[in-house]
């Protein structure tokens, strides 16, 4: 009966472990009509900053899929000269010190080449792991943009954060309804997602 136990436990964690590792990413743009979406094939890519998306669990068994995706980010990065990355955590779940650690790592290696990494929609458990190894001791606060409002993404926070220290010109356009006075009908979204 033990072994039946014990049996089942190692092949169900066999099972389990490759189905939940499956970490998905993928690149978003900003069109010209300000909507931020999945790019596809054809996009015109902004020349200096890319916005990419993670979504899935984020525990030690998605580490290497993890570290492939931010390899072929750095290529890219390096490759096109890239200023500012945006990385939204937004859709990341249970995240665990293994791939906060790859995280960091990829954050201090870009610093280094003086490329600006935007942490997007990082949720209240993520921040606390990064705060738990350390980063807000030497990650720049501003850097870090915390799903808080629910019309106005900190996606949308951070392409305009990094747009405005490129000084790429925006077109003027006001806040939304909940952060801005007046009536509220004839207010525009900078962006929408």
């Amino acid at each position: 009966m033990d072994t039946a136990v014990l049996l089942g436990v190692a092949l169900s964690i066999l099972l389990f472990v490759p189905r939940a590792a499956k970490l998905k990413a993928k690149e978003l743009i900003v069109t010209s009509e300000r909507v931020v979406r999945e790019r596809v094939p054809g996009d015109p890519v902004d020349p200096s900053t890319i916005i990419y998306d993670l979504e899935g669990e984020l525990f030690f068994g998605a580490a290497p899929e993890l570290e492939r995706y931010l390899d072929a980010l750095r290529e890219r990065v390096e490759r096109d000269q890239i200023k500012f990355v945006v990385l939204r955590l937004k859709r990341v779940r249970h995240p665990d010190a293994v791939v906060v650690e790859r995280i960091e790592h990829f954050l201090r290696e870009e610093a280094a080449r003086g490329v600006t990494v935007l942490l997007a929609g990082v949720q209240p458990d993520m921040w606390s792991v990064l705060t738990n190894v350390g980063l807000d001791k030497w990650f720049p606060r501003e850097h870090v943009f915390p799903e808080e409002d629910e019309e106005f993404s900190a996606t949308l926070k951070a392409v305009r954060y990094a747009h405005a220290e490129l000084g790429v010109h925006e077109p003027s356009a006001p806040l939304p309804a909940a952060a801005a006075p007046g009536d509220g009908d004839a207010q525009r979204y900078y962006y929408l997602v």
